[in-house]
């Protein structure tokens, strides 16, 4: 069984009904929003700079009926990309890697899965991975997060303490960073380990 590293706290707190409800999921997801159409904006202005990025910005929202509203969600969203680029630049940090495929094999023929937005260098030594949330909320206390600290300590070839892992907050505008400590990692790997031992 496959499922994104999204949903793992819906698999924490009930494993039963997160069973059933990917035995019953049929794959459609539609059109995506104007939200994740910024992120993918995110990722031109990493490759090919702003103006690329707005330019592709424009172009996605274009899918969207044409008025006065969209008009100005359209100045919204390119006001936000500033906003990204902006606080990204302040970090200091080199990126290595866009859109990056997670694959976290957790025992019992499971797999989380699903994107993460961006791996950096840090220039003062390290590496930094980043998700994308869209609202404010205490992040820290997901299971994921330790879970992909982990991950990446091992795809880098690294200790722990040489990962931070985190997100760009966009209601605040601003990216933030967490280490979670070796203790930490695995307790939460002998949870995770329970979790599939369940929806196995």
């Amino acid at each position: 069984m496959r499922f994104s590293h999204s949903r793992l706290e819906e698999a924490r707190q009930n494993p039963k009904k997160f069973k059933k409800s990917l035995e019953g999921e049929s794959g459609f997801r539609g059109r995506p929003g104007r939200y994740r159409y910024w992120q993918y904006a995110t990722r031109k202005y990493h490759s090919e700079g702003m103006e690329a990025a707005e330019k592709h910005l424009m172009t996605l929202f274009s899918k969207f009926t044409q008025n006065r509203k969209s008009d100005r969600l359209l100045e919204e969203f390119i006001s936000y990309l500033h906003t990204y680029a902006n606080d990204y630049e302040e970090l200091g940090n080199e990126v290595f890697k866009m859109g990056d495929n997670l694959k976290l094999e957790i025992n019992y023929n499971n797999i989380i899965g699903g994107e993460i937005h961006r791996l950096d260098f840090r220039i003062k030594g390290g590496n930094e991975v980043y998700l994308m949330i869209k609202e404010d909320f205490i992040w820290e206390n997901e299971l994921r997060f330790p879970l992909i600290q982990q991950f990446y300590a091992g795809q880098l070839g690294c200790q722990y303490s040489e990962v931070g892992v985190g997100v760009y907050c966009f209601e605040l505008g601003e990216h933030v960073i967490h280490k979670y400590s070796e203790d930490e990692i695995e307790k939460a790997l002998v949870e995770v380990d329970g979790i599939s031992n369940f929806l196995k």
